[in-house]
């Protein structure tokens, strides 16, 4: 079974720890590396995080075994979160960002995002009340609609994450091609 060790917890977010990332760290910077171009190619060279809404992630990953486990932590973590008493549904992108590429404010509109740190070099995650110091292998989730930007002072090869919205309400069909369930009652 895959642990969990949840080690700051706010109101507004909690962070935890992957021990699959952590463990097979450089193998998740191969394989985002391939999907990078995998999915640049199936999206005709259109950026990876703003074609968000087009893929999954996971499905470009499945069924590695790897990739596997990170999912199931990456349910775990959402139903620590926001409780069991709900379904939930996921989309998820890759984040492959150079200097130039970094993310400035923004927000999500969902009910909960958050990112897993596969290679955030030394990143911050600043949000307008609080600041995230990434590290390999956390995963954060929190609230959405939080503005927040990323900084980082050196990057020399890519910073790596892949970002999650998720969402509980089920009041309409969506066309976003890579929300998929990730826990069902």
């Amino acid at each position: 079974m895959v642990k969990l060790a949840n080690f700051i917890s706010k109101s507004m977010y909690k962070i935890y720890k992957s021990q699959t990332v952590i463990d097979n760290h450089k193998e998740f910077v191969s394989d985002c590396t391939s999907l990078f171009k995998e999915v640049g190619k199936t999206l005709n060279n259109y950026d990876s995080t703003w074609s968000y809404d087009k893929y999954n992630i996971f499905s470009y990953a499945s069924p590695k075994k790897i990739w596997t486990d990170l999912y199931r932590e990456l349910r775990d973590c959402a139903i620590d979160f926001i409780g069991n008493d709900k379904d939930l549904c996921y989309q998820s992108w890759l984040n492959f960002h150079l200097e130039h590429q970094l993310l400035d404010w923004h927000d999500h509109k969902w009910p909960y995002h958050g990112y897993i740190s596969i290679q955030p070099l030394q990143s911050k995650t600043v949000f307008e009340d609080f600041t995230i110091s990434n590290e390999i292998g956390n995963i954060y989730i929190g609230h959405g609609n939080l503005q927040h930007k990323v900084e980082c002072d050196q990057v020399n090869k890519p910073r790596i994450t892949l970002g999650f919205d998720i969402t509980d309400q089920q009041d309409h069909i969506s066309s976003n091609k890579g929300l998929q369930q990730l826990f069902v009652r």
